[in-house]
């Protein structure tokens, strides 16, 4: 029986689509900060990996797809987050959380890549 679906990224994808789109919007006519701009383009460029990671097919390649998925949503969460509110509330959750979630999302690209490294070099039929 193959296991179950993942949910929840696909879930965490369309709402980090939904505020970089949303983002993108209010830094383009509200506030032109780079803060509000910088926080839409990483949850533009992260909602995909998220729901990526939910297809069944992915578990070919990786056998636990929500291990960087949980990462991902805390950093994209701390990162963004954090941007949004010190644009907007000039507040931040707490010192560095910025820089803390970034760093998440650069180990968790790596999450991604390095358990997919052995079935690179393993196939006859690589492209």
């Amino acid at each position: 029986m193959p296991p179950p679906p993942l949910i929840w990224p696909t879930v965490a994808g369309g709402l980090a689509g939904a505020a970089g789109i949303t983002l993108s919007t209010v830094a383009a006519h509200i506030d032109f900060s780079y803060l509000v701009s910088t926080a839409a383009a990483i949850a533009l460029a992260h909602a995909p990996l998220l729901i990526l990671l939910s297809l069944p097919g992915i578990r070919r390649v990786l056998r636990r797809p929500a291990l960087p998925a949980q990462p991902i949503t805390l950093g994209l969460i701390l990162f963004c987050g954090d941007l949004t509110a010190c644009a907007f509330l000039d507040f931040s959750f707490f010192k560095n959380a910025a820089p803390t979630g970034g760093t998440l999302l650069i180990l968790d690209w790596l999450l991604v890549a390095l358990p997919a490294l052995p079935n690179l070099f393993s196939r006859n039929d690589a492209a």
